[in-house]
């Protein structure tokens, strides 16, 4: 069983969930805080900002691979804070069916995206004009 963990769970990753939920935290934090300052009769409301932690977390974790890949740590770390800031609003937009069909046509969308960018950097009309160079020599 140990050797399970540690095959499925790398240094990195650990860390890596590490910084995706204390940063998320502190987006969560913030966005309560400020809610506060702004209305004074609110009081900090401590299980929003662990169901919003727990569901930037997540959502952020999900897509952290494509973040690292393509933005680097540094966009890992803004896009968990700014996930963590709107955390809640993401819970309730997908606790219903209607939100979450939504946010699965949102990552489809998202994901065709990048194929077809993918498609772009691989070079396809690289490989085109080799061939038509080719053609007229």
């Amino acid at each position: 069983m140990e050797n399970l963990i540690i095959n499925i769970l790398t240094i990195d990753d650990t860390l890596n969930i590490i910084l995706i939920v204390f940063i998320s935290f502190l987006g969560s934090v913030s966005k309560d805080y400020l809610k506060v300052l702004n209305n004074p009769i609110k009081k900090f409301n401590i299980i929003e900002v662990f169901l919003s932690t727990i569901t930037a977390s997540i959502t952020i974790y999900s897509f952290s691979d494509f973040i690292i890949e393509y933005i680097g740590i540094k966009g890992l770390v803004f896009s968990s804070f700014l996930v963590g800031l709107i955390g809640f609003e993401l819970l309730n937009q997908i606790s219903t069916l209607k939100g979450v069909f939504k946010w699965i046509d949102i990552i489809i969308k998202i994901t065709r995206h990048e194929y077809i960018l993918n498609e772009d950097v691989n070079g396809i009309e690289t490989d085109d004009k080799e061939e038509k160079k080719e053609d007229s020599s």
